[in-house]
């Protein structure tokens, strides 16, 4: 996909988190599983990265840890987010739906809606 198709993508798209979503998921190339398991202590704005790591919760595809870079794209709206958390405690995921974690399955629907939605 490149940049043109991705950004019909997003304007197709009308929910504000799930365009944070496909932007965190373009931006860092994480899998779908890493990102709604992505909680906010793995954040470092100051050092622009994120720490992906196995939880209790959550374990990556390889078994390892890595580090995915934060770009300015990115930055801008992990940044625009923060004002809408009501707290930063470590259990805090980073997207949510109506205070609840979001399903793959879900996103990964309205992803293919919108990548196949009429184009005018």
């Amino acid at each position: 996909m490149n940049e043109t198709e991705f950004k019909l993508i997003l304007s197709n798209e009308q929910n504000d988190t799930l365009r944070d979503v496909y932007l965190f998921a373009f931006h860092t190339g994480m899998r779908l599983g890493e990102i709604v398991n992505a909680k906010w202590n793995q954040v470092s704005l100051s050092e622009r990265i994120i720490r992906l790591a196995n939880t209790e919760d959550f374990t990556t595809k390889g078994g390892k840890k890595r580090v995915a870079p934060i770009n300015e794209i990115l930055f801008n709206m992990l940044q625009s987010r923060i004002p809408k958390i009501i707290s930063l405690q470590k259990d805090d995921l980073i997207f949510t739906k109506n205070g609840f974690k979001f399903n793959g399955d879900y996103i990964s629907r309205k992803f293919k809606k919108n990548t196949y939605s009429k184009r005018d």
